[in-house]
C-alpha cells in the first residue's frame, strides 16, 4: 500500500472515529447497536492501518537517533491513538475505573479530542497530498480494505 494512502486512510478514519463517537453518547435504545458497531469497526480498521504503518515507519520511530525535527508529531499521534484504543476497549470490555476522578470513558473522550489535534499537527508537519497515481490501481484499494 502507497504511503500516502496508509496516511490519508489513517486521517479519514480518526475523522470517522470522532463522527462516530459523539452519537455514541446519546445512543441508548437496542436500535442504537449499529452507532457502537460501527466505532468499534472503525476502531479495529484503526488498529490494523496504524500497524501498517508502523511496519513502514517503525525503524525510525524507534531509534531516537533518526528522528527529524517533526517525527515527534507522529510519535505523539501515535501514543494517542494506542491510548485511546486501550481505553475504549477497556471500558467497552466492563473495567471502569476513575482516572484522576473522571471515568474511563471521559478519558476515552478525552484523548480522541488529543488524538484529531495530534493528528492535525502531524498532518500540518508532515502530509503530502495524494497523487492520482496513489490511488490508480484497484489493489490500493484491495489492500486497505
Amino acid at each position: 500500500m502507497a504511503a500516502r494512502v496508509t496516511d490519508w486512510g489513517l486521517a479519514v478514519l480518526v475523522a470517522s472515529l470522532v463522527a462516530s463517537g459523539g452519537p455514541t453518547l446519546f445512543a441508548g435504545s437496542t436500535g442504537d447497536t449499529w452507532v457502537f458497531v460501527a466505532h468499534d469497526v472503525l476502531g479495529i480498521g484503526i488498529l490494523l492501518l496504524l500497524a501498517v504503518k508502523l511496519r513502514r515507519v517503525g525503524a525510525r520511530v524507534f531509534a531516537p537517533a533518526r528522528w527529524d525535527r517533526r517525527t515527534i508529531y507522529g510519535v505523539v499521534g501515535t501514543v494517542l491513538a494506542g491510548l485511546a484504543l486501550v481505553s475504549g476497549l477497556l471500558w467497552a470490555n466492563g473495567v471502569t475505573p476513575d482516572v484522576a476522578g473522571y471515568s474511563l470513558l471521559s478519558v476515552h473522550d478525552a484523548l480522541g479530542v488529543a488524538l484529531v489535534l495530534g493528528v492535525a499537527a502531524h498532518m500540518v508537519a508532515r502530509a503530502k497530498p495524494l497523487r492520482r497515481r496513489d490511488l490508480a490501481h484497484r489493489r490500493q484499494f484491495l489492500a486497505m480494505g
